[in-house]
């Protein structure tokens, strides 16, 4: 039985509109996940001790509610690998869990809208590992991390605070 050109478009038009029906929230396969946490504050100091870099890094003024105190983490590596990829646990605040998180930092060639005395102008990417206690019911393993951030060096370490207008997100 052969079908016309409308009657076929009927059909398909027919199953189409019954599946999205019956599987109405379902992502199609490779689906990107969305950040689910925005912060609007970064402090980050990195100190060079020999032939190793600290950097620690405070977030601030995030969303949402429930992990709006922020968190921090510190992280010790080889100065080699400060502009790399790095992998390193994040502790939310008021006892919220952890989140591991593999960031990658690209310096960019220039300092855009950086704030005058600015150094490096830096672009980081990256993808949240898995998190644990109220951290795991926001932030799911495999979300987009992003950020912009100015550095200057102030007293022998380099001081770095987000982009302006922008916000860190994971």
């Amino acid at each position: 039985m052969k079908l016309s050109t409308r009657a076929s478009t009927l059909v398909l038009a027919t199953a189409l509109g019954t599946a999205g029906f019956v599987l109405p929230n379902v992502a199609p396969a490779g689906a990107a996940l969305a950040p689910s946490v925005a912060c609007s504050k970064l402090a980050a100091t990195t100190t060079i001790s020999g032939s190793n870099g600290t950097t620690k890094s405070t977030w601030s003024a995030c969303t949402p509610a429930a992990l709006s105190a922020g968190a921090s983490s510190s992280v010790t590596v080889p100065v080699s690998k400060l502009a790399g990829t790095l992998t390193q646990k994040v502790t939310w605040k008021n006892g919220k869990g952890t989140t591991s998180v593999t960031l990658t930092y690209s310096p960019q060639k220039t300092k855009g809208s950086c704030p005058a005395n600015t150094q490096y102008r830096t672009k980081i990417t990256g993808k949240t590992g898995a998190s644990t206690g109220a951290a795991a019911k926001t932030i799911k393993k495999g979300e987009p991390i992003s950020g912009m951030v100015c550095t200057k060096s102030v007293n022998g370490k380099f001081v770095s605070a987000l982009y302006p207008g922008t916000k860190f997100k994971f």
